[in-house]
């Protein structure tokens, strides 16, 4: 029997013949061309499913597209990105490695990308994301540009609410932090650490103090109490670095003088223990007290004066008695 003998009726050459290859090939050929010409998919459902892709590949959806995973399924992306793009073909957002850094193959961090149109200089409008060199996790909300630079921050909103369960921080490069808020002719109810920061609202009540005493300055008199509260004028450091021809004149206590007096009770003090700040809103308790003693001491000359107006009156009725 020969080799064909088998193959007898068959529609193709058998295997092993160049006819055979060039049938197959033909047939490969004739589905790339069936799948080139057929309709791009227009829609997807995955339900109960995995869709994974490997090796750097991405998921790319345009137009307006949406991608649904449905009943539990997963995308898997392997070292490849998320991502989906605008209606102009640029960049919309991003989920994965992100490659922000002007050199492509530099990874700064991983995370989440949201970005404004080509209109508007495809700049970052949100991104979460964790930076490799330092650990750190930060989200920037607003304008960032692609360096990692965030020039504005916004948010508009009726209400805005933020909430932790430990340590909540906002902070500046350069020490200082600006809170607009609406006008109010209310006292100031606002207490900020000089060493922490730790900002709260003041409360007077008697719901928030335990262990109370009557205040007790020591052996300080009215009139040291008096002096140690001398007023001063100054201009202030920061305003005459911005206008070195300021004439503003700032009144107020100096801290030092007040520590130096023996009224520490009414000095904040920072980290290092330096006098730092005055209560100024506590220092009414030091007058009252001087108030107290001056009210003291001339309760106490009036009814000397009384005594002795006493006497003078006796002394007066007995010498006019003699000169009769």
């Amino acid at each position: 029997m020969s080799d064909t003998d088998g193959w007898k009726g068959r529609q193709h050459p058998p295997p092993g013949s160049m006819g055979w290859l060039a049938a197959q090939l033909r047939t490969l050929q004739a589905r790339i061309r069936a799948l080139e010409n057929s309709a791009p998919l227009r829609s997807a459902s995955i339900s109960a499913g995995d869709l994974t892709i490997k090796d750097g590949g991405n998921v790319v959806v345009q137009d307006g597209g949406n991608l649904h995973i449905q009943d539990g399924g997963d995308v898997v992306v392997e070292g490849g990105t998320f991502r989906a793009e605008h209606a102009d073909g640029t960049p919309g957002a991003a989920f994965g490695p992100l490659w922000l850094d002007s050199d492509p193959d530099v990874i700064e961090s991983v995370g989440l990308l949201v970005q404004a149109d080509l209109a508007d200089a495809n700049r970052d409008v949100f991104r979460a994301k964790t930076v490799l060199a330092s650990g750190s996790k930060e989200v920037y909300i607003g304008q960032a540009d692609n360096d990692g630079e965030v020039d504005w921050f916004g948010v508009w909103s009726k209400d805005v609410d933020i909430r932790s369960t430990g340590q909540v921080e906002i902070g500046s490069a350069i020490g200082e932090v600006f809170i607009h808020t609406g006008q109010t002719s209310e006292s100031a109810n606002a207490y900020i650490s000089n060493t922490t920061g730790y900002t709260a609202r003041i409360g007077s009540s008697l719901r928030y103090k335990q262990d109370v005493e009557p205040l007790d300055l020591g052996a300080l008199t009215a009139d040291e109490i008096v002096d140690a509260l001398q007023g001063y004028t100054w201009r202030d450091k920061a305003q005459v670095e911005a206008d070195p021809d300021t004439t503003r004149r700032i009144p107020g206590h100096i801290a030092e003088y007040l520590h130096e007096a023996g009224l520490g009770i009414f000095v904040g003090y920072d980290d290092q223990d330096r006098p730092d700040s005055v209560t100024y809103d506590r220092v009414t308790g030091a007058l009252a007290q001087a108030l107290r003693t001056t009210r003291d001491e001339a309760a106490q000359l009036r009814d000397t004066v009384t005594a002795q107006g006493k006497a003078i009156a006796t002394l007066t009725d007995r010498l006019d008695a003699l000169e009769a």
